[in-house]
């Protein structure tokens, strides 16, 4: 009776499983397959790599300046030095870092900067999270010298993380993305507003998360989260990178072609100058906050960052004046 029961079920499923796919199953895959395409394609990958690399150094920034201001006695005079010490970096070196991008293939380039950045970041990790358990212990040694050796170690890690960090952003941002957008200006363009918008999200969230987990259990805590970050991000970022480096071959070669107005045999060293130049800025700043270490001195840095703020919207205003007006007494050009 069984075997009957199941002679008679299986012709009806075998008929079951021979019916076509219906209309709604066809269109949930013409509705997924470009979803899926888009996820696993380079835009995508290049979009992850940048968010977990922008988080990444944005919890970075935002926790040595902490640490720092726990380790000094809540004086901002650390910070500053160690803020000196990175803008002065980027600004002597910044033309270095571009020629040495230009020079050498681009995966090496990307996995380099990557590794340099992430096992710097981790090692100062853990020299801070030796120096917040044992730090009593710490400055018995020496007479103190120890807890000086220690500070120069954290600057001079964070330094090699922030200059590694330059350098991974000129890559991807300045370079990989306009070669994967090629000639399509619209397209660079929409790209380079997709990371900007996820830079200002970043920048919002990303000291937030580790800012409570430092405030929740304690510094020591807060650095191994970091630390864990950067290693997680690490193995994302290599496989990512080496995988849009694959399915894009034009990242293999460098034609002496123009791009965006900057030949690509000099986009890294004119972008390593751009770099230098901002970080000036940040030089004349963290010069400030030396001469004025106390919070009490905090307002007439703020009355003076104001000011830098106008000026530079004031002459940004002049020089979109005066380029407004060269371009309408220049004559129209053909289509």
């Amino acid at each position: 009776m069984l075997e009957e029961l199941e002679e008679f079920e299986g012709p009806g499923n075998e008929r079951a499983e021979a019916q076509p796919p219906s209309t709604q199953d066809k269109g949930k895959k013409k509705l997924l397959g470009p979803a899926v395409n888009y996820l696993m394609g380079p835009r995508f990958l290049v979009y992850v790599s940048c968010a977990l690399s922008i988080w990444g150094d944005r919890m970075w920034h935002f926790a040595i300046s902490v640490f720092l201001i726990e380790l000094y006695g809540h004086n901002l005079l650390l910070t500053a030095v160690f803020g000196l010490v990175v803008a002065g970096s980027v600004l002597v070196f910044g033309a270095i870092i571009g020629d040495w991008i230009d020079r050498k293939p681009r995966n090496k380039v990307a996995h380099a900067s990557l590794f340099i950045q992430n096992s710097s970041v981790t090692a100062c990790c853990i020299v801070l999270m030796l120096v917040f358990s044992y730090k009593n212990e710490i400055e018995q040694i020496w007479h103190g010298w120890l807890t000086v050796f220690c500070y120069g170690v954290v600057i001079i890690l964070a330094d090699l993380a922030n200059l590694a960090s330059t350098a991974l952003t000129i890559t991807i941002q300045k370079d990989w993305i306009v070669v994967i957008t090629g000639n399509n200006r619209s397209q660079l363009a929409g790209m380079n507003a997709t990371v900007r918008r996820m830079d200002q999200v970043i920048n919002i969230f990303a000291p937030l998360s580790v800012g409570q987990v430092m405030t929740w259990a304690s510094n020591v805590v807060g650095c191994g989260f970091i630390l864990g970050w950067n290693l997680v991000s690490l193995l994302v970022e290599f496989i990512f990178l080496s995988r849009v480096y694959k399915m894009v071959p034009q990242l293999a070669v460098k034609p002496q072609q123009s791009i965006e107005n900057i030949p690509e045999s000099e986009r890294g060293v004119v972008n390593g100058v751009q770099s230098s130049m901002n970080y000036l800025m940040d030089l004349v700043h963290f010069i400030m906050v030396i001469l004025a270490p106390q919070p009490q001195q905090f307002g007439l840095l703020v009355i003076i960052s104001i000011l830098f703020v106008i000026a530079g919207h004031t002459m940004y205003f002049f020089y979109t004046k005066k380029y407004k007006s060269k371009e309408r007494e220049s004559p129209n050009t053909p289509a």
